[in-house]
């Protein structure tokens, strides 16, 4: 019988393992396959896993620490172009027209107000320090411009609903001044000493106090302090310019079966079409869309003209397309000729 045993363990040796592999192992992989599901951070409010924003989560958590909700809910919005949060349900309210166009960025600005907000135990959310939780990534030059302008002060940011006044406003370069301050400090006493600013504001829901609890400054020191450094700034910076145009200006041969043309800019722009061309020559406004912030492209449902010279321009008189922060581009010509 041994002999038999030994045999038929011989012969069947592979199907004996592969059988054993199959109860054992996969279990055990699947189980681990969940509990890494159970550990993403961004899930919908259908359930769905979000994967992708892992690599935010992690960003977050390199600063703000311990002062993160157990996880954030993604709830998908038509709010008019408004993404906000929900700090009682750690709901993320995202808004789909935003999140087409800028997608990972709306999602990051979003948890990152979620994640302030306890970090400071709500004071982030009040008004007198809302212009610290706001920013985008042309902050320096737009402060440094709205500087110039004479439209920068504590007294003025801390005002917050004047100063910025809501999405409809359009008064954007107030995100770029009060994102300019945490730089400011960041540059100058180092990132742990704004967390820790953070916290002082959170519990003396006093600037003044925690400013000179953390920083050792009173707040007309600090001030002079952040306008010198603004000062540094190049304003060149903060105005927009074409980076590349497809086809590229003064083209020749361009294909005439083409499906869009598109232009990139060098900051986000303003999302308004200002665009004006001969719409019975195949090039028209009413098909300009924004692909983001930083392109504009029209689509071209039918082929162009061969042997042609199309010209396109970028706004006009009273009209011109606009940064983000509401600087003017100047109007810009684009021409390009089709192939015979």
């Amino acid at each position: 019988m041994a002999e038999i045993y030994h045999a038929v363990m011989r012969k069947y040796y592979y199907y004996i393992a592969c059988l054993l592999l199959i109860l054992f192992f996969i279990p055990y992989a699947l189980a681990q396959q969940t509990a890494s599901i159970a550990m993403t951070h961004f899930v919908g409010d259908d359930g769905k896993q979000w994967f992708e924003y892992e690599t935010i989560w992690n960003k977050l958590r390199d600063f703000y620490g311990h002062a993160m909700p157990p996880q954030i809910t993604i709830k998908f919005t038509d709010a008019r172009g408004v993404s906000r949060f929900n700090p009682k349900k750690n709901w993320i309210l995202i808004n789909r027209q935003g999140y087409q166009k800028e997608g990972v960025r709306v999602i990051a600005h979003e948890a990152s107000h979620l994640c302030l907000n306890l970090l400071t135990n709500g004071a982030s959310n009040q008004e007198q320090f809302r212009f610290m939780d706001e920013g985008f990534d042309q902050a320096l030059p737009t402060a440094a411009l709205q500087l110039q302008k004479g439209n920068l002060s504590f007294a003025k940011i801390e005002k917050w609903s004047k100063y910025f006044g809501g999405p409809y406003m359009d008064r954007w370069y107030a995100y770029e001044v009060g994102a300019s301050f945490d730089f400011f400090i960041i540059d100058k006493f180092g990132e742990e000493k704004l967390k820790e600013l953070f916290i002082a504001i959170g519990s003396s829901r006093d600037f003044t106090i925690a400013v000179h609890k953390t920083l050792g400054k009173t707040l007309d020191v600090l001030e002079a302090d952040w306008k010198t450094y603004l000062t540094k700034i190049p304003l060149s910076l903060a105005e927009p310019q074409i980076m590349a145009f497809f086809p590229p200006s003064n083209a020749l041969d361009v294909p005439t079966d083409l499906s869009e043309i598109f232009v990139n800019f060098s900051i986000p722009m303003a999302t308004n079409i200002r665009v004006i061309a001969n719409c019975d020559e195949g090039i028209c406004y009413t098909n300009a869309y924004w692909k983001d912030r930083k392109k504009l492209a029209i689509r071209l449902p039918k082929r162009l003209l061969a042997n042609h010279k199309y010209t396109v321009r970028l706004g006009h008189e009273g009209q011109m397309l606009k940064s983000q922060t509401g600087i003017p581009l100047p109007i810009t010509t684009w021409e390009f000729t089709t192939k015979r």
